[in-house]
């Protein structure tokens, strides 16, 4: 049993070369937008920290929204060293 040959032509090399480009964009953009996000969070849980710390005790507890942002910082960190894991949606900001 023959099988015909396949047919390399230009359009398939477009093709593959759009594929191929596009897994590749893929694969280095996702952790970038990730490590931005990271570190958006830990600006914000940092600024509010900061503000927090002026003016209270030292081991008070800190703003739940400034726990948040830390913990979304955290998410992000751990899902930009594995950007082919799944991300679970963010859990909203406790007041």
């Amino acid at each position: 049993m023959c099988f015909p040959r396949p047919r390399f032509t230009l359009r398939w090399l477009m093709v593959a070369v759009m594929v191929a480009g596009a897994l590749l964009w893929w694969r280095f953009e996702r952790p970038r937008r990730f490590r931005r996000l990271a570190d958006h969070h830990m600006t914000r849980y940092l600024t509010q920290a900061i503000d927090e710390w002026h003016g209270s005790e030292p081991n008070a507890p800190l703003h739940p929204r400034a726990a948040w942002h830390f913990d979304m910082a955290k998410k992000y960190e751990r899902t930009a060293l594995y950007p082919w894991l799944p991300v679970a949606p963010d859990p909203p900001v406790s007041e």
